[in-house]
């Protein structure tokens, strides 16, 4: 098994030492930290697999602060230990990417054992996400390749195609795009899994961007008999936040409003203006996403049970992995006859996400 990196977090030094010794001794690499904003430090330059937290330090709730060494860090998993037996924290604790709530001093045997599974499990998906990557590397060229034989046999035929050709080379152009576009989202997967994601937010006013994006995609509802009922608060100024991210978000909620909406349909695309952020809402008329789905569906290859729509499962990974990076949130709302409702609500200034890490930009988009 590949040797995984985990962080400590604890304030007690001969348990924290102690601890770590055991867990270099079955050669993981190990950190200490006795704070909690060491640990968020350390949590966001190193990336460690694991962070094993102790429940009550003397600076918050180790809970709490598991929400936000979790932004610093989406590959991190956490576990929790107490010396005070409240497991009813420990419910509360697995709705956020809790793994594991042990009590102090833990059984060393199961907790070992636990990581060494976690990681182990890790190791496996990131080899076969590796493999992937590379794949999706290597297909993405011959496909630019090919669309573009396509359309010099079309501009080469001219007037002489015949209806059933251009059919086929129509057909052949949509599925080129079509597997051309999932590629892209695996490549794009696999940036932001490896937290090389370019990150560049500034001041941008909010309505020019999403009025230029609702005319760049008004075509697609067009085609699909679509309509688009757009909602802009009047009030909603300017926030920062990196645009060409915000893009893919939109566009992401936008193509599938289209796929899942039916024909004559309305799809509203809203933006609210709030005090500390902005939202922005992608309503359709489309099938319910059942509750048991509303978290999962952000899941990475996920789709919905009984879902004959073609699809890779990645859109909405992608969507919630950029939406956190800036330190937002993403939702669904969905009841049965009312279509779904996701939301999107992004902080007014991500330029002091991650921790300040990426300074304030005041250019104008």
């Amino acid at each position: 098994m590949k040797s995984g990196s985990i962080i400590i977090v604890d304030d007690d030094t001969s348990f924290r030492e102690e601890l770590a010794s055991v867990f270099r001794m079955k050669g993981f690499k190990v950190m200490e930290a006795e704070h909690c904003m060491v640990a968020l430090q350390l949590i966001r330059e190193k990336r460690p697999d694991v962070a094993i937290i102790d429940r009550r330090m003397p600076n918050g709730d180790g809970q709490k602060w598991m929400e936000i060494f979790k932004k610093a860090s989406e590959k991190t998993s956490f576990i929790i230990l107490t010396a005070f037996g409240d497991y009813d924290s420990a419910i509360e604790g697995y709705k956020t990417d809790l793994v594991g709530y042990f009590d102090k001093p833990p059984d060393l045997e199961k907790l070992v054992s636990k990581i060494e599974k976690l990681i182990s499990k890790k190791n496996q998906a990131s080899d076969i996400s590796g493999k992937i990557s590379e794949i999706a590397h290597e297909i993405i060229n011959p496909l630019s390749i090919i669309s573009e034989s396509l359309d010099c046999t079309r501009e080469g035929l001219g007037s002489q195609i015949t209806k059933e050709t251009e059919k086929m080379l129509d057909i052949s152009a949509r599925q080129i795009s079509r597997l051309s576009k999932f590629t892209r989202a695996l490549i794009n997967s696999d940036i932001i899994e490896k937290g090389a994601m370019p990150f560049k937010p500034k001041n941008t006013e909010i309505a020019p961007l999403l009025k230029d994006m609702v005319e760049d995609i008004s075509a697609d509802f067009i085609k699909h008999n679509i309509k688009i009922d757009l909602q802009i608060d009047p009030d909603v100024g300017s926030a920062c936040f990196d645009g060409e991210l915000f893009s893919h978000v939109f566009f992401n909620l936008a193509h599938n409003a289209i796929k899942y909406s039916p024909r004559g349909s309305t799809v509203q695309i809203s933006i609210k203006k709030y005090d500390d952020g902005f939202m922005m809402s992608v309503s359709d008329e489309g099938p319910e996403i059942p509750n048991s789905e509303k978290e999962s569906i952000f899941e990475k290859y996920h789709k919905v049970k009984g879902n004959d729509q073609p699809g890779s499962g990645i859109g909405l990974y992608i969507v919630k992995q950029i939406v956190d990076l800036h330190g937002g949130k993403v939702n669904v709302e969905s009841k049965n006859g009312h279509g779904s409702t996701f939301n999107v609500w992004m902080p007014n200034d991500a330029c002091k996400g991650n921790g300040g890490k990426y300074e304030k930009n005041n250019d104008s988009r």
